[in-house]
């Protein structure tokens, strides 16, 4: 039996979270198990619905993306897509967990990609070396994904 993977959606955009929640759901592979334009609402909805995979902004009212990443639970692997996208944005939700940075406007195709290879569980813990490689290697697709078109786009 194939395992859902739960996701999260917390973005102050109420269309790109309806958009994005309507392309995840017609893929099959996934369950939303909350959705909110608030982090505060956000963190409450992490306690309550303990998703897999939590897709969000940095900026969102109430507790912004980064205070947000300090509480994850180490468990949950996060998507931080944000218009605010400096390097030294990227560095810090990076150190604080995140498992990959996209910068708005995104491509939905590799926003979804980016969610399926973040729903493969890991084989095994981490060590520093691979999280240093894998945080290396976000930075590196990051920095490729910003050099690319921006056709077609989302939000």
């Amino acid at each position: 039996m194939e395992m859902i993977t739960k996701i999260l959606l917390a973005d102050s955009s109420e269309e790109f979270r309806l958009l994005l929640r309507h392309t995840l759901e017609d893929t099959g592979e996934f369950q939303i198990v909350g959705d909110t334009g608030d982090g505060e609402a956000a963190w409450e909805l992490i306690q309550q619905t303990q998703p897999d995979i939590v897709v969000m902004d940095v900026i969102l009212p109430g507790l912004d993306g980064v205070s947000l990443l300090q509480r994850m639970p180490k468990n949950v692997k996060t998507i931080v897509l944000s218009a605010f996208c400096s390097q030294n944005m990227v560095q810090e939700v990076m150190r604080l967990g995140a498992w990959y940075f996209i910068p708005k406007p995104a491509h939905m195709d590799s926003l979804l990609e980016r969610i399926r290879e973040a729903a493969v569980p890991e084989n095994g813990a981490l060590n520093s070396k691979r999280a240093t490689r894998t945080t290396n290697s976000a930075r590196r697709r990051w920095s490729a994904e910003m050099r690319q078109t921006r056709s077609p786009l989302l939000f």
